[in-house]
């Protein structure tokens, strides 16, 4: 460590320790240490130096700078000869104290500075104290240390009036710090009262806040189990729809498959009616196995309605059509010990339905409430206007529907069987006395019509069924088109196209009877190929067929092929076509079918080219 001296004092009189003490002071100030910092330099200095003259061991007081390089510090040593290293360590630790009235003493100056530090000397030891330079004057340049040494030489030193003027400097200066200090003492005083105030007020203000927050909590807490509780409501809805739609898909192609079946069985029949001898034994055998058919065929219409797949004779009907029609209905359908109350809103509502699907579904809801009221009862039919929104866990899309209602007062039914009322064949009454499709018809109408069914029970209290159908405005409404029943004969070629062996035989043996000639293929690629060859003057064609190409497709090869050749459809189903683009005008003849409308479809076809049978 380098050193640069700038004074040294002799500790030979007591007076020497003042001369320490304002040296010490004055060279801290031109040094640029503040107030403070010159009060502790002087302070430690004056100290050290009053010890070392009482113990009767002190040599000299040196002060000047020290640093590596540059002056980085001030540097206060006093030397000693005699007392040695130990007896200052004893000092230090306050296991020596220096004689009475001597101030702070070592200890005590230690403390007010960066570094005290007991080193050997010759002869003795030596006590070297350090202050670091303010950062603004430092490191000093030789130059400056000069200009302090110049100074120093001219200023007087040991003068008591100049000494009492100078504590006295020191002590106004300590005076005005202290004033400064007081005043920074209010001014904090007063902004720590301020801030208290605010620190209330936000205490205060946070507790109103966490009042507002746990009422908000509550409110959250609250919507949150609404919420929850509404998508479960709704979850659930779609998992019923989803079933339903799953069942629904299933059972239209069993139905599909029973109509093919059906078509076997009834053509066949007719056509045996007309060949076997006309015996009593024979005609009961035949009537029993027609019965069987068309009970078949009326089933066969339930698990269409329930799958959406059968054709709806779609009309704008109002309250004022369709309630009295369905009043008769139900009166001859009940027993006398149940009372029959119509109502409703008072409002001509109007819907697009079809007339003769809803009074059937009404009736299978009436038939239902009467074996559900075994002890009689009442009976309620009335109809409303409803308005769904879209919060609403409904199956239908939200808007306007007229709701026709049937309510009973009978048994009622648990949730569990709510869950599966429309279900087809899910019944909960006894062997024989239902085939669990009347329900499940009434869903499927209603979903066909663009509306969908709810249900309410109480066990004990009753049941009410409510059928929501889409409103609209009222309108004319035309006569629906009536069928003839009667075989018309022909003599044209006719090409049949069933992928069902047993369909083709008996369609083509009934178009045999009725004087035309039947040509026949499986797929729509073997009937085209068959259009090439042959002179046909109508193409007869199932809607579903195998490899790839289905009945309305070659319909249209058919028109491009040969537009003079007509084309006639058939299905066990056709709802399905109604998606298909351009076949609107084709004409269609649903399964089962018997002799009488086959006949009539076909000439009609071969007259008009469309029409819908």
């Amino acid at each position: 460590m380098k050193t640069w001296p700038i004074l040294t004092v002799a500790l030979d009189r007591e007076r020497d320790v003042v001369v320490v003490r304002q040296r010490a002071r004055r060279i801290s100030e031109l040094l640029g240490f503040d107030v403070q910092d010159q009060t502790r330099i002087a302070t430690a200095a004056s100290e050290i130096a009053r010890n070392a003259h009482a113990f009767g061991w002190g040599v000299k007081t040196e002060i000047g700078l020290s640093g590596r390089r540059a002056p980085e510090a001030l540097t206060l040593r006093i030397s000693e000869r005699g007392t040695g290293v130990d007896t200052l360590a004893a000092l230090l630790d306050g296991r020596l104290h220096s004689p009475a009235g001597l101030g702070l003493g070592v200890v005590g100056a230690q403390r007010l500075m960066d570094s005290f530090e007991v080193a050997d000397a010759p002869g003795g030891a030596s006590i070297v104290m350090t202050k670091t330079l303010p950062r603004a004057h430092a490191p000093i340049t030789p130059e400056q240390l000069a200009a302090i040494g110049k100074v120093l030489t001219h200023e007087a030193v040991g003068d008591p009036m100049a000494e009492l003027m100078a504590q006295n400097q020191e002590l106004m200066r300590s005076l005005e710090a202290l004033e400064a200090r007081r005043l920074e003492t209010a001014h904090l005083t007063e902004e720590l009262e301020r801030t208290n105030k605010g620190v209330v007020a936000l205490y205060a203000e946070l507790d109103r806040r966490a009042t507002e927050l746990q009422e908000l909590n509550a409110t959250l807490e609250a919507r949150i189990a609404e919420g929850m509780a509404a998508r479960e409501q709704i979850e659930a809805s779609l998992r019923q729809s989803q079933k339903m739609e799953a069942v629904g898909q299933l059972t239209g192609g069993i139905a599909h498959d029973f109509n093919n079946l059906l078509m076997v069985i009834g053509g066949s029949l007719e056509m045996l009616r007309r060949r076997v001898p006309a015996e009593p034994a024979v005609v009961r055998l035949l009537d029993a196995a027609a019965q069987g058919v068309a009970k078949g065929g009326m089933l066969n219409q339930q698990l269409l309605a329930f799958a959406r797949r059968q054709d709806l004779r779609i009309e704008v009907i109002t309250v004022e059509d369709f309630v009295p029609s369905c009043q008769a209905l139900i009166e001859r359908a009940l027993r006398e010990d149940i009372a029959i109350e119509v109502g409703g809103d008072g409002l001509n509502h109007a819907c697009r339905t079809d007339p003769h699907q809803l009074e059937a579904a009404v009736l299978n809801l009436a038939i239902n409430a009467r074996d559900a009221m075994p002890d009689g009862g009442t009976l309620k039919l009335t109809t409303w206007r409803r308005e769904v929104r879209p919060c609403e866990a409904l199956e239908g899309p939200p808007g306007d529907y007229l709701v026709v209602s049937v309510s009973d007062t009978g048994v009622g039914m648990p949730q569990d069987v709510i869950d599966r009322a429309f279900e087809p064949f899910f019944t909960t009454k006894e062997v024989g006395r239902g085939t669990g499709l009347g329900l499940s018809q009434v869903y499927g109408f209603a979903k066909q019509s663009g509306g969908f069914v709810t249900i309410e029970s109480v066990p004990g209290a009753g049941t009410s069924v409510m059928i929501h159908l889409p409103l609209c405005e009222p309108e004319a409404r035309g006569d629906l088109a009536t069928v003839a029943r009667s075989r018309i004969k022909g003599a044209a070629t006719i090409l049949v196209v069933e992928d069902d062996p047993n369909v083709r035989a008996v369609t083509s043996a009934m178009l045999r009877d009725l004087g035309y000639t039947a040509l026949e293929a499986t797929t729509a690629r073997a009937a085209l190929a068959l259009l090439e060859r042959e002179e046909i003057d109508l193409v007869f064609t199932d809607v579903i067929l195998p490899d790839g190409m289905s009945g309305v497709e070659l319909a249209h090869e058919v028109v491009k092929a040969r537009a003079a050749t007509p084309v006639l459809l058939t299905s066990g189903y056709t709802a399905q076509r109604l998606n298909l683009a351009g076949d609107k005008d084709l004409p269609i003849l649903n399964k089962p079918y018997d002799e009488a409308r086959l006949s009539e479809a076909v000439s009609k076809t071969l007259a008009s080219r469309k029409g819908v049978f």
